[in-house]
């Protein structure tokens, strides 16, 4: 039997509608893990029901609900594991960080470039791990991108590479992190 149960419910785009999905869990006294939203949509995850059968009929059974069906996991479980799967297969080096310039992703390319596990470099300094100007660094100051930047690695020995930079921001917001791509100038 699976950890988890995840339910598509497809309904009526109305007022009330995931009160009214909330409530019939309620009644069955099942924790909610998770929760996604969208117009027409409710995708909730939720630890399986002794009576699985009883809690889709009642939820079907709710005015607005065109279906409900069962599904392998959440929209952005699925969407998290194709990320993490591009990733793993691109030969560049790939790295993000937060607002403050701390590492918050970095791909096994990356990793081999810094010549350290993932472990030893989220969390830390990019300035750190990589060098103290490098083009990331600039991003988050100016919110500006910048294409095919020279750059030499702190690693041993030093190494050139190329690296290209985006600035991640909310929505007409503030800069939240920087991505960025290496590629090893030897193969430019």
């Amino acid at each position: 039997m699976p950890d988890y149960l995840v339910l598509a419910i497809e309904a009526q785009d109305r007022v009330g509608i995931t009160l009214d999905l909330l409530a019939v869990l309620y009644r069955h006294h099942l924790n909610i893990s998770s929760m996604e939203v969208d117009p027409g949509l409710a995708y909730i995850k939720l630890a399986p029901p002794p009576d699985r059968g009883e809690l889709v009929r009642e939820l079907a059974g709710i005015p607005g609900v065109k279906r409900v069906s069962e599904m392998e996991a959440l929209p952005s479980e699925g969407r998290q594991r194709q990320m993490e799967a591009i990733l793993e297969s691109i030969s560049e080096g790939v790295l993000a960080t937060d607002e403050k310039g701390s590492i918050t992703l970095i791909n096994p390319a990356a990793e081999k470039i810094v010549q350290h596990p993932r472990e030893k470099v989220l969390g830390r300094s990019v300035g750190e791990i990589l060098a103290p100007d490098v083009p990331m660094l600039k991003t988050l100051a100016t919110g500006m991108g910048y294409d095919n930047e020279e750059v030499m690695i702190n690693t041993n020995p030093r190494s050139h590479y190329i690296m290209t930079t985006r600035p991640i921001k909310k929505e007409n917001g503030p800069i939240t992190g920087v991505v960025a791509a290496l590629k090893d100038m030897s193969q430019v």
